[in-house]
């Protein structure tokens, strides 16, 4: 009898601590937003949350005027966080509201605007992130927010017309995932995914570029984070007939290991690649944009002229995958399929390679020498160069802006 009184007293003390919100308390005590942290940069303005740990997420726009709302459930203010003006004719100020149930972040916006954001855990003394990208639209109009990503401000990251490519050359866009505040995937020992990418899409460079008629451009060539709007804009402006994404992966368990390639369809082809599709596009707590992403890729695959690029798209895979499955160093996964966000607007045969596993202690050993990453650019460069003449028809049928 004691037993149950003591435990009826229990619950009514749970449900009058929830009633006050001591729990919620609680729970925000181990987590707060330590510094709130803005750049305006040429083509939009990054906003970065630094948090004391790793924390619940979701975002949402509101009108009048508009605004991007960002809750942390769970999460306080830490002492000092305050508003900020910033007024940098993007991002008008930056509003914080202590709440019973946690913590809220308002951006209020000079206009309407598109945004990206995701999460990045700690790295080279940096805390859990937030970070918030919000393009800068052009002066012509707000419709013409994507196309500014594509970048006019930074002539080094926009290559001018004349050192595009020679005439009649076949036009590669490589694109090494991540990069500047965005690591990717960083193995127990250090090894940085985006300095890999970096490191491996250099040499796939000069492998391709070693066959007459064929030049392959870089979406960046330093350490520096794209965003994947200007990702997707750069490769389709500057006329490429192919796009091949370079990234390495991660599980939680470490015993995975090998090697993967990817191409976009609405539905992920297993739970693994839908794990990858999670961590590539960035994903913390996706909420309500996860349907909208998913309506959005839904009517992009109804343009004829993307259908034609996936279904090219699989052949390509499948035409490195037989290079790939030779004789190669780590294991050879499969093809995969999967709502790669950085792939799905560019209407031309693309794929996206996981190098490996960094996660895997012995395969982040392997992956990070030379001589696997220069067996890899070499396989990938004579997948790539064989689907481009197998296949010349319909090459370069890339859409337009």
């Amino acid at each position: 009898m004691a037993f149950f009184i003591l435990r009826a007293a229990l619950t009514v003390f749970i449900i009058a601590c929830q009633c006050a919100g001591v729990f919620s308390c609680a729970s925000a005590a181990s987590r707060s937003v330590k510094e709130i942290r803005f750049r305006t940069e040429s083509d939009r303005t990054r906003i970065v949350l630094d948090l004391s740990g790793e924390s619940r997420y979701s975002i949402r726009t509101a009108d009048g005027p508009f605004r991007i709302v960002v809750d942390l459930p769970g999460c306080r203010l830490a002492d000092g966080v305050r508003n900020v003006e910033v007024g940098d004719g993007v991002l008008e100020r930056i509003r914080v509201h202590g709440l019973k149930t946690g913590a809220q972040v308002v951006l209020d916006l000079s206009r309407r605007a598109a945004f990206t954001h995701f999460a990045l855990r700690p790295d080279s003394g940096k805390p859990h992130r937030i970070v918030i990208d919000v393009a800068k639209p052009e002066a012509g109009g707000e419709g013409s927010v994507a196309k500014k990503a594509a970048g006019d401000a930074n002539p080094e990251e926009r290559p001018k017309p004349a050192v595009r490519a020679r005439e009649g050359d076949r036009i590669v866009i490589i694109d090494p995932g991540h990069g500047g505040d965005a690591p990717g995937t960083i193995s127990r020992s250090g090894i940085q995914e985006k300095t890999l990418n970096l490191k491996l899409a250099k040499m796939l460079k000069a492998e391709i570029e070693r066959r007459s008629g064929y030049r392959a451009i870089l979406v960046r060539d330093s350490d520096r984070d794209v965003h994947w709007v200007r990702r997707v804009s750069f490769a389709r402006e500057m006329g490429g007939e192919l796009f091949v994404s370079l990234h390495f992966n991660s599980n939680p368990s470490r015993k995975i290991r090998g090697l993967e390639l990817y191409f976009l369809s609405l539905q992920a082809s297993d739970d693994n690649a839908a794990a990858v599709a999670e961590r590539e596009n960035l994903l913390l707590e996706a909420g309500a944009d996860s349907a909208g992403f998913n309506d959005d890729l839904k009517s992009i695959l109804f343009d004829v002229s993307l259908a034609n690029a996936i279904q090219r798209s699989s052949v390509l895979a499948d035409e490195v995958a037989s290079v790939l499955r030779a004789d190669p160093p780590i294991p050879f996964r499969k093809v995969k399929q999967a709502p790669l966000i950085v792939l799905r607007g560019i209407a031309m045969p693309s794929i996206l390679v996981e190098g490996g596993y960094l996660s895997n202690r012995k395969e982040a050993q392997i992956v990070s020498k030379d001589g696997y990453l220069s067996w890899l650019a070499k396989s990938l460069a004579e997948g790539i160069v064989s689907f481009l003449e197998k296949h010349p028809d319909q090459a370069g049928s890339a859409a337009g802006e």
